[in-house]
């Protein structure tokens, strides 16, 4: 039963980390600041692959 319990706990945290970490870098963001822009240097810092584009 204890061991059954360690296990539960164990998803149940997975879970809750999980769901927290799903918000993205941009969507924190335009929470906190929602009517900045982001600057450009840090949107090519998050995405870096998309500054090679331009």
């Amino acid at each position: 039963m204890e061991h059954l319990l360690r296990i539960s706990s164990f998803f149940l945290l997975l879970v809750v980390a999980g769901g927290h970490a799903a918000v993205s870098s941009e969507e924190y963001w335009h929470r906190v600041v929602p009517t900045t822009k982001i600057p450009e240097v840090i949107r090519q810092s998050l995405y870096p692959s998309a500054a090679l584009k331009d």
